[in-house]
C-alpha cells in the first residue's frame, strides 16, 4: 500500500525538490512569552533549553501578527496570514477547524507538502481549539499530511483529555502517566524509534496555557517567585486605546493572582524542558543528532500583568513577541551561541522548515526562510 505522502505528491503539483534528508523537529508550546524563558534560564531550570540556545541560534526579535491560538497556529502552519486562512479567533464560526480550514488550510499545509516529499510525519499534542469538534468531523477527523496523528481534541489541559489517535479517540484521566506533555514526549519517542529518515514532527504542548498545573513533582519549584515588575507592568494607560483604559489598575488582591499564575506557568515549563531532553535523546539514540535541525517557540506570548493586562488579545510586545531558537548542522556552525536582531515572523518558519528539507511548495507564501538556516 502506497505512503500517505506518495498519494499526496499526485495531489500536489509544483514540488520543485525531493527531500534533503535533513530531520526537522519542532516544540511548538502555547501561550509562552520570552520574557519567561529568560527567568527559567536565569535560575537554571531549564537545562535542556539552555543546552539548544548555546548549540544554535536565538531570533531576539519574532513576532506573531494575530496574538490568539487559533489564527496563529494556522499562520505557522500554511505560511499565510489571517486574512488568507480565514481564521480571525477561536471559534468554529471564526475559522478554527472549520470546513473551509479542513478544505484549504489543511490540504495544503506544511505537513501536506513535507510528506508528499517522502518525509515521514509525526504529530501530538496541542493543534487547535476547536479540534475534535463533533460538526467537523470530530476525533474521526485527521488532518491530511500526518503519517502519526496524536491531535488533542479541544483546547490545552494537562489531565483529563481525549486524543485523536489516527482517527480513533483515545481518553485519559488523572493518572500519572496521562500528564499531556509526558505523554506528548513518550508518543515522539516512540514514533523515533519506528520512523524511516527523513522525518518532520511537531511536539505540541499544553504548557504554558491555562489551566496552569504542574507535575506535582515540580508544584511549588518557583515559590517565592513573583512576574518582574519591570516599567510595563501596571503602567499607566492613559495613552493607550480606549480598551486597555478601561480595564484599571491591578490591586493588590489581583496582583497576587497574577503572581501564583506566573509561578504555575513556569513550574509547567519545566516538563517542557524535560520532553525536549527525552525527544532529543531519542535522536540521538537513532545516530541522526547532526541530520536533524531542532525549533523550539510558541504560538504567541501572554500578558501577566504589564499594561494592567491579562492573558493577549491586545497588540503589545508581550504577547506578540515569542520565543524562536533553532539549532542544526548549519546554523551550529558559528561555533558558539548566536543572536540575531532582525526582526521575523511565526509564518517564515513555514518557508524555513520546508527549505530545511530542500522542498518548495506549488503555491508561494508570505513569509521568507529565516537567514542563517
Amino acid at each position: 500500500m502506497a505512503r500517505p505522502g506518495m498519494l499526496l505528491a499526485a495531489l500536489l503539483p509544483g514540488l520543485a525538490s525531493a527531500a534533503t534528508g535533513h530531520n526537522v523537529l519542532v516544540f511548538l508550546t502555547d501561550d509562552v512569552d520570552v520574557a519567561s524563558m529568560e527567568d527559567l534560564e536565569a535560575l537554571d531550570l531549564v537545562p535542556t533549553y539552555s543546552r539548544l540556545r548555546a548549540a544554535g541560534t536565538t531570533w531576539d526579535r519574532v513576532f506573531v501578527n494575530t496574538p490568539v491560538c487559533c489564527p496563529s497556529r494556522a499562520q505557522f502552519l500554511t505560511g499565510k496570514f489571517s486574512h488568507n486562512t480565514g481564521f480571525v479567533a477561536n471559534s468554529v464560526d471564526t475559522g478554527c477547524n472549520s470546513k473551509g480550514w479542513q478544505a484549504d488550510g489543511e490540504t495544503d499545509s506544511v505537513a501536506t507538502v513535507a510528506s508528499a516529499a517522502g518525509y515521514a510525519t509525526f504529530y501530538a499534542g496541542k493543534y487547535l481549539n476547536m479540534y475534535g469538534n463533533g460538526k467537523m468531523g470530530g476525533p474521526g477527523h485527521v488532518p491530511p499530511g500526518w503519517d502519526d496523528w496524536h491531535g488533542l481534541l479541544g483546547n490545552s489541559v494537562f489531565y483529563d483529555y481525549d486524543l485523536s489517535v489516527n482517527g480513533v479517540r483515545e481518553a485519559h484521566g488523572t493518572a500519572p502517566e496521562d500528564y499531556l506533555t509526558d505523554l506528548v514526549a513518550r508518543r515522539a519517542v516512540n514514533f523515533l524509534e519506528a520512523a524511516a529518515a527523513p522525518w518532520f514532527a511537531i511536539l505540541g504542548t499544553p504548557a504554558s496555557h491555562d489551566p496552569f498545573e504542574p507535575r506535582p513533582d515540580h508544584f511549588g519549584a518557583l515559590d517565592g517567585a513573583s512576574r518582574p515588575r519591570t516599567p510595563a507592568w501596571n503602567a499607566s494607560a492613559a495613552d493607550k486605546h480606549a480598551i486597555v483604559r478601561r480595564q484599571g489598575f491591578l490591586k493588590a488582591p489581583v496582583a497576587d493572582y497574577v503572581d501564583r499564575t506566573y509561578r504555575r506557568r513556569l513550574e509547567c515549563l519545566l516538563s517542557v524542558d524535560e520532553a525536549m531532553n527525552a525527544t532529543l535523546a531519542a535522536v540521538a539514540a537513532r545516530g541522526e543528532a547532526d541530520a536533524t535541525y531542532t525549533i523550539f517557540t510558541s504560538d504567541h506570548g501572554v500578558f501577566l500583568g504589564e499594561h494592567h493586562l491579562w492573558e493577549k488579545l491586545s497588540l503589545q510586545e508581550q504577547v506578540t513577541r515569542v520565543p524562536l531558537i533553532v539549532a542544526g548542522r548549519a546554523v551550529d556552525k558559528h561555533n558558539g551561541p548566536r543572536r540575531i536582531g532582525a526582526p521575523v515572523e511565526l509564518l517564515d518558519l513555514y518557508p524555513t522548515i520546508l527549505g530545511i528539507a530542500g522542498v518548495t511548495p506549488a503555491l508561494k507564501r508570505t513569509g521568507r526562510r529565516l537567514p542563517h538556516v
